[in-house]
């Protein structure tokens, strides 16, 4: 790999890691977070939760391999995918699927939410 090719990859490594830790505070345990799942039952909480914490562990994952520039065919593939359902769960809170907040967000955290989502 050259040495532009490798910048390259740590450079959008460093970007994939911005939207997982952007990511990571809409997390149910999350910063802002403050909505109210009681109406979905257990079953779906969690199924919700584990979705979500899988994205995640594969983003991060998947944000070293590009880091470390060992990103091949199947690295990419992976990422597009991963990153097709962040974009996924984003455009269903977007159409209400998911309960609104309880408090509103602050303007600051909601225009970065809108700049990643």
């Amino acid at each position: 790999m050259s040495i532009q090719q490798s910048t390259f990859m740590k450079i959008l490594g460093a970007l994939y890691w911005f939207v997982v830790v952007s990511y990571s505070a809409l997390e149910p345990w999350g910063s802002i977070d403050t909505r109210d799942f009681s109406y979905m039952g257990s079953y779906k909480f969690w199924e919700y939760n584990a979705l979500i914490v899988f994205q995640l562990v594969s983003m991060i994952a998947l944000g070293f391999l590009l880091w470390r520039g060992k990103a091949g065919r199947k690295t990419l593939a992976m990422i597009t995918v991963i990153s097709t359902l962040f974009i996924t769960m984003n455009v269903f809170d977007m159409l209400h699927f998911f309960p609104d907040p309880a408090q509103p967000m602050p303007l600051l955290v909601s225009s970065q939410i809108s700049i990643v989502g």
